[in-house]
């Protein structure tokens, strides 16, 4: 009978709070059309002057994102001047699994892309070919030419 009561009261619970469910939380929120615009730089970009940084310990403010942009594009062997340290991050680039595995991925991908090009753009191939050929004096071919009495050497081509 317990049971029977609080199986009631569940189903009457959710018979009064299930509308109230499908109420959107927001009203009068509209959607509105997506802003598809470019911005003209990024904070931090190359040349990007607006990239400002406030230092949290003295206040001041300083200009971030340049230096950070030129070491992000050294080379990383002309970054780090240390042999030993070169020799172990190439070691490190060379036995990267993941690196060489994705690596793989990007030329599979480009052949595939080249080939899916080769499917639509047209080619053209042309080729040129010579050849010549000298037989032996005692082979049937050869004994054949010298009963027609044709010469054994080539021609000067």
């Amino acid at each position: 009978m317990v049971r029977r009561r609080l199986h009631a009261h569940a189903l009457w619970a959710c018979a009064f709070l299930a509308p109230f469910g499908c109420i959107p939380a927001l009203r009068g929120n509209l959607p509105r059309e997506p802003n598809r615009q470019m911005p003209g730089s990024y904070a931090g970009a190359v040349g990007d002057a607006s990239a400002l940084a406030t230092d949290p310990n003295t206040g001041a403010v300083a200009q971030v994102g340049t230096q950070a942009t030129k070491a992000a594009q050294k080379v990383w062997s002309t970054f780090f001047a240390g042999p030993e340290l070169r020799s172990l991050i190439d070691a490190a680039l060379k036995n990267n699994q993941d690196l060489n595995i994705a690596l793989q991925e990007i030329i599979i991908a480009e052949n595939e892309l080249s080939a899916k090009r080769g499917e639509i753009l047209p080619r053209v191939d042309a080729g040129v070919g010579a050849g010549a050929e000298r037989t032996g004096r005692f082979t049937s071919q050869g004994a054949s030419d010298d009963a027609r009495g044709l010469s054994p050497t080539l021609g000067n081509f």
